[in-house]
């Protein structure tokens, strides 16, 4: 599996937003990121982004699926409360089938929350645990290789991974 951490270009040379590539033999694309403002839009579709998979609460989402959708990208909102808490096992479940639909087709989905830190992260592990058999420990000190900073409080460790 290749995995590489893109740096956000000119738009955000100066910030520390950055976006997670989770790739295997380029059959496979996930996105672990921030969440995108409208502006971002068009580099995600630059960067092949054809799904994407918002766990904010509904105040800290800022791009409409509208937008999302005049770009021909699939958006699925998953509406998830920040700090202590995790996605339900049936949200993951429908966001992990989301992923693997995408994957399937060859097609790059970009999973977020506010930080890029835990709910979004959360749904990564519980893909590749899923559909790269991976253990949960494993994957997630893999992602945390590339993007240091995913944290995990306790509930997003204890979601039973599918």
């Amino acid at each position: 599996m290749y995995i590489e951490e893109i740096k956000e270009g000119d738009q955000y040379e100066n910030s520390c937003r950055s976006v997670v590539v989770l790739d295997a033999k380029k059959v496979l694309f996930i996105l672990l990121g921030a969440v995108p403002f409208p502006t971002d839009v068009r580099r995600l579709k630059k960067l092949g982004v054809s799904g994407v998979v918002t766990l904010n609460e509904s105040y800290e989402t800022l791009v409409p699926t509208s937008l999302y959708h005049a770009h021909d990208i699939d958006h699925l909102v998953i509406p998830t409360r920040d700090y202590l808490f995790a996605p339900s096992f049936t949200d993951i479940c429908q966001a992990v089938d989301f992923i693997h639909k995408n994957a399937s087709l060859g097609r790059t989905t970009y999973v977020h929350c506010k930080a890029g830190r835990g709910r979004s992260t959360t749904i990564v592990l519980c893909y590749l645990v899923e559909h790269r058999h991976m253990l949960p420990k494993a994957a997630y000190e893999h992602v945390r290789s590339i993007r240091p900073r995913v944290l995990l409080v306790s509930s997003q460790w204890q979601v039973r991974l599918i």
